[in-house]
């Protein structure tokens, strides 16, 4: 059944009660008889009821502990505008006294993960907000966390086999494709696509890039297609060492004509571009960085994908407290919009 803005007297006319039978079940307060709860819990069952925070939540006593675990980040990255979004949702929500804990680590290190989600489970909380990056690191941790009994919602990439509550994110393999298609239409087959992965201390690549790679395989599988794939390593902390890395692509006979990044470092390949002179390269990459921005409006970038991040942490701080305070057991994953940006727009939508 497709959610529709029920009132409270239409609740209470489906299950045939009172107005006030519905009131005292929504809020929990009042004798109710068991027959008249059960024929309301069964109507807002059948209407999936998800109650009005910003209305619902007067009143309410209680103190809401949260745990939140994401990547750690400079101004203007793409993670701060999930942590903007986290932050404008306890604002709106501000009724609720609620107290979080974030706990930040390394996207690029594995190690500084397991000291994050090992900080974590020692933290009590009603809930957690957790932004992976590494596969099995994150399979151990959710599995804690399940005989803890603490509930989880994931943000940004789905991790599979464990059983958060919700997930709030881009659609990764999708996202991929897409980029695989911008990138065929406006190169065409007989130039080469570097491949540009970011290389993590521990070994063990980001789920969300080996998902977004997979996407991209998938659109040039469907075509019959000559591009040559070339490939190259770049690394976060060091810019020397990835320039080397770019040295070689553009040795030999290799005819680059566009670059395909999985996460949002993208301005990284671009500011080498930028220094070497080197144009014509279409070069299309994740996440509305400011230094991403800055190197799309030069034209070193061609297309940015975003996946609203800003979207991702509001809509998972409204679940979280939704599920602690009014028991929404429904689970859910919510795929975010990807909006393509290009020079032309960038500024009409930031």
């Amino acid at each position: 059944m497709d959610r529709k803005n029920y009132k409270i007297k239409d609740i209470a006319a489906m299950a045939g009660v009172s107005v006030g039978t519905v009131d005292r079940v929504l809020h929990n307060r009042g004798d109710v008889s068991e027959k008249s709860r059960k024929k309301v819990e069964q109507v807002l069952e059948k209407i999936l009821y998800r109650p009005n925070l910003l209305v619902s939540s007067i009143g309410v006593k209680r103190k809401i502990t949260l745990a939140i675990v994401l990547p750690s980040h400079q101004q203007g990255e793409y993670w701060e505008q999930i942590e903007k979004g986290i932050h404008q949702a306890l604002y709106d929500f501000s009724k609720i006294r609620t107290e979080t804990k974030t706990f930040y680590y390394d996207q690029f290190d594995l190690y500084s993960c397991r000291t994050a989600y090992s900080q974590a489970l020692e933290y009590a909380c009603d809930a957690m907000i957790i932004g992976p990056t590494f596969r099995e690191e994150t399979v151990f941790f959710s599995r804690k966390l399940d005989e803890q009994g603490t509930p989880y919602v994931f943000i940004d990439t789905l991790i599979p086999s464990c059983n958060q509550r919700a997930f709030f994110g881009p659609d990764s393999r999708m996202l991929g494709y897409i980029e695989a298609k911008l990138l065929s239409d406006v190169i065409g087959e007989e130039k080469d696509i570097a491949i540009l992965h970011a290389v993590r201390s521990g070994n063990e690549s980001s789920l969300q890039t080996v998902v977004r790679k997979a996407g991209f395989f998938e659109y040039f599988d469907t075509v019959s297609s000559k591009n040559r794939f070339l490939y190259a390593n770049y690394y976060s902390q060091d810019v020397e060492q990835s320039w080397k890395e770019f040295d070689r692509l553009f040795s030999g006979e290799n005819d680059i004509g566009g670059a395909v990044l999985f996460n949002s470092r993208s301005y990284i390949f671009a500011s080498y571009l930028e220094h070497h002179g080197i144009t014509g390269v279409k070069v299309i990459g994740c996440g509305v960085t400011q230094k991403n921005i800055e190197y799309l409006k030069k034209g070193y970038l061609s297309f940015l994908l975003s996946e609203r991040p800003d979207v991702q942490g509001y809509q998972s701080i409204k679940y979280v407290l939704e599920y602690i305070l009014y028991g929404q057991h429904e689970q859910i994953i919510k795929h975010t919009p990807i909006e393509i940006l290009i020079r032309e727009n960038i500024d009409s939508l930031f």
